[in-house]
């Protein structure tokens, strides 16, 4: 019951009369019940051009006390009290008091919602009936009521269920025992279909877009699936004006919906640049230009090239799809890659020792050609999708650790030792075949973002193919963000690895301090590093592996919640646990905690960590200053 206010809340509210004026003090009242009374006397408009007369009092304030009632109504308050009285307070001015009392509001006696028809049982509309407001003891609020409806409609509607229709609607009154009995009964039909897809275009083979949609005829017409079917046409890339018109023939048995989508394009190319920093990597440059459409077989190529300032990391890229005519929405993929940076063959002291001593510096440079194919398979009736590649891959990576001039002369004897070749310098030639799953289903914008992301990897490479190593890895990764109400979300991240392939140990002693390598016969491409904003907070960027130069296995998690605090700001806490290894029996995982700040700005989340590690005795805060989705 709305509670009155302790002194007079006066509207005045002039009428649109020539002559006299007519003003309007409302008192007893709260909001949202003084707003709505508001609205309805500002709609009662006096327009007589003659001086008021004693006489049109009393229809006056009859007027405005049905007005009152009627604004009071839709809030469950029937039976209000309202005293009027009207008098003069100047010149050709009078005022309209309205004293309120609302009275208690009708509560709800009882409540019969019911869904019939072929979309009774549909879970979306089991939700709503779940969530229906208006329970056994509510205050009858006839606002909530027809929201309910047009949500009830909506479900319907989005749910393939075009025919749905309110067969009874009754709010039954009881003025006597001041309660309502609500009565509702959705009929939502015939459940809709998918028809056939007409394209009018003349930009690629018809054969081509077969591959966007995630439905085919027959199947149960969704709302959702047709806006991903627009999105989907736009992410190909070939259209710059999608249409997609809907041709809907609810009189067939079953209902039918033809689709005609109208597709324009007046580009082919496009052209894109950014310039980054983030604390774990220093500057970042990239540069991609993409042509969407080289032939009307819809194959397109996409070149880039890219510069980190951690380890003067330069890479050039090039990949090119095309289209499969096939039914099972496959696709011919190829890629190649050149990528170079630099690396020091380091050692540490002591397992807790945060900072490496160098032994070396040296170049690494991967070359990269990969060709395969990517078959995207729904998932959860189409709403989801898993983008499964199959390929076969030659690596060959180079490097060539070199000690400086004044190294120490153990560290030289070794490097030119044969016993440790493979160590200081090598080049190797490996062919991997491999399958790799990814599976992104990210929903919602800003801190609403929520989903979960799962990555998978198995590839093995041997000399019974040509294969200069032989090895095997296998890879998991998994990202979910769940939000709590309004306010809260969690982060769960996590991932492990692992290969098989040689490592090669050196133990000596430069200046009468022993040192330890043990370095992987994996090539750099698929050597695991731990470390940084995106993995284990509070250690360096890339800085957990062995030698700093990389691991056979890793295993890394992490546990995040965030707090809403304003429009586009949060805070979050966090742990952190993980490390990149060559020996399972000797593995540390390291141990970060910290807290952080998210800003949702329009170009993506910026989210700056302060974070420390617990394995370093004295270690210090570390910031890490990263953009993007975790999820992604």
């Amino acid at each position: 019951m709305p509670i009155a206010l302790p002194t007079v809340l006066a509207v005045l509210l002039p009428a649109l009369t020539l002559a006299d004026e007519l003003r309007y003090a409302v008192n007893g009242v709260n909001e949202p019940l003084l707003s709505n009374i508001q609205q309805h006397l500002d709609s009662f408009a006096f327009t007589e051009t003659s001086r008021l007369a004693a006489r049109r009092f009393d229809d006056l304030r009859m007027t405005a006390e049905e007005r009152v009632r009627a604004a009071l109504k839709p809030y469950g308050y029937y039976q209000p009290e309202i005293l009027s009285s009207v008098r003069e307070v100047g010149d050709e001015t009078w005022e309209m008091r309205l004293q309120i009392q609302s009275g208690p509001p009708l509560s709800v006696a009882e409540a019969n919602i019911s869904v019939t028809g072929a979309g009774a049982d549909n879970g979306e509309l089991r939700t709503w009936r779940r969530g229906w407001p208006l329970q056994k003891g509510a205050v009858l609020n006839q606002l909530s009521w027809e929201e309910q409806k047009k949500a009830a409609l909506a479900v319907a509607e989005a749910q393939g269920f075009l025919s749905s229709k309110f067969v009874e609607q009754r709010i039954a009154i009881d003025l006597a025992a001041n309660t309502a009995a609500l009565t509702l009964t959705l009929d939502t039909g015939p459940q809709a279909f998918f028809g056939e897809i007409e394209y009018q275009q003349d930009i690629l083979h018809p054969w081509v877009l077969d591959n966007v949609p995630r439905f085919y005829p027959g199947k149960a017409y969704s709302a959702e699936l047709l806006e991903q079917f627009r999105l989907d046409l736009w992410r190909t890339g070939y259209f710059s004006d999608i249409e997609v018109r809907e041709d809907r023939q609810l009189k067939d048995s079953p209902p039918v919906v033809d689709l005609q989508a109208v597709l324009q394009s007046d580009r082919r190319d496009t052209y894109q640049g950014t310039l980054g920093f983030g604390t774990d990597t220093g500057i970042r440059l990239q540069g991609l230009w993409s042509r969407h459409r080289l032939s009307r077989r819809g194959d397109r190529i996409d070149l880039g090239t890219g510069y980190r300032e951690f380890d003067d990391e330069t890479s050039i890229r090039a990949d090119y799809r095309v289209p499969r005519k096939t039914a099972k929405r496959q696709y011919w993929v190829a890629s190649a890659s050149l990528r170079s940076e630099n690396q020091d063959l380091e050692f540490k002291r002591n397992a807790f020792d945060e900072s490496f001593v160098q032994l070396a510096n040296g170049q690494v440079d991967d070359i990269e050609a990969r060709i395969g194919r990517l078959q995207i398979r729904d998932r959860k009736q189409g709403f989801q999708q898993i983008f499964e590649t199959v390929f076969v891959e030659l690596v060959r990576g180079t490097f060539d650790y070199q000690p400086g001039a004044d190294a120490d002369p153990g560290v030289l004897a070794a490097s030119q030792d044969p016993r440790f070749a493979g160590i200081f310098k090598d080049t190797v030639n490996t062919i991997a075949l491999g399958i790799e799953w990814d599976w992104p289903t990210v929903r919602g914008q800003g801190f609403a973002t929520e989903g979960h992301h799962e990555q998978a990897r198995i590839l093995t490479a041997n000399s019974a193919w040509g294969s200069a190593r032989d090895f095997s890895q296998i890879y998991l990764s998994s990202r979910r963000g769940y939000l709590i109400g309004e306010r809260f979300k969690f982060l769960l991240r996590a991932e492990v690895g692992y290969s098989n392939a040689d490592v090669k140990k050196l133990s000596g002693s430069i200046a009468d301090e022993p040192f330890s390598l043990s370095v992987t016969e994996l090539p750099d491409t698929y050597r695991f590093k731990a470390g940084g904003g995106s993995s284990v907070r509070g250690y360096d960027f890339d800085g957990l592996s062995d030698n700093d130069i990389g691991s056979n296995n890793i295993v890394t998690g992490s546990a995040e919640i965030e707090m809403k605090v304003a429009e586009r700001w949060s805070i979050a806490g966090f742990a952190d646990i993980g490390n990149a290894f060559n020996d399972w029996d000797t593995a540390e995982l390291r141990k970060g905690v910290g807290f952080g700040v998210r800003w949702y700005s329009i170009a993506g989340a910026v989210r700056v960590d302060f974070a420390r590690g617990l394995d370093i005795e004295g270690k210090p805060w570390s910031i890490h200053f990263t953009m993007g989705s975790p999820l992604l």
